[in-house]
């Protein structure tokens, strides 16, 4: 068996013997680059970044409501450019504070992963469920049995405020996240 020491010092080829003297396990603190090239940080998988069109997949597919407590969830680039337009009303916030845009704090949209991804259970669309903010962080890394079930039959008519974004959508102020979602949207609208 190979890895990392304790002091992150890598052996021939890599590897550490952990039977040799000294030797120990990685910890999950440890942030080597040769353990995230093997894809792991310390003992944890490697996080695979879910894509933009991936997203976007996700929470149409489940009509852009919580599959966990039904309710709506709000495309938090639309959320920005309200702010945008009207500032200082709480509209936006790069970390979805509660204090600077309580509605993102609550219904953001977001992926969550169906099993924890520190289970090993590897990205797929699979594996993702559209979440609002609150459910995501009250569900963390836990189980879905015992805490909760997926909802089905959610309601049809709701677009998470997208086309909202895209009616609003400054390309003068945008930043090149925006600039991708915008790019996403109009490619959808296209393909319809």
């Amino acid at each position: 068996m190979g890895g990392i020491s304790a002091f992150g010092d890598v052996g021939r080829a890599g590897i550490v013997n952990y039977g040799a003297p000294g030797a120990s396990r990685p910890t999950k603190y440890q942030n080597n680059s040769a353990m995230r090239a093997r894809g792991w940080v310390g003992n944890m998988p490697l996080r695979k970044q879910i894509t933009k069109q991936e997203q976007l997949k996700v929470w149409e597919h489940d009509k852009w409501c919580c599959r966990y407590c039904g309710r709506p969830v709000i495309f938090a680039p639309a959320m920005k450019q309200l702010e945008k337009i009207s500032p200082a009303h709480g509209y936006y916030h790069a970390h979805w504070k509660r204090q600077h845009s309580p509605l993102l704090d609550e219904i953001g949209a977001t992926v969550d992963h169906i099993k924890a991804v520190k289970t090993g259970v590897i990205n797929s669309h699979d594996n993702y469920n559209t979440s609002c903010w609150k459910c995501n962080l009250s569900k963390n890394d836990k189980p879905l049995e015992g805490w909760g079930k997926i909802l089905e039959n959610l309601p049809t008519d709701w677009d998470g405020l997208s086309s909202l974004f895209v009616e609003l959508y400054d390309p003068i102020t945008a930043d090149s996240t925006d600039k991708q979602w915008y790019r996403l949207l109009m490619k959808k609208s296209e393909d319809r």
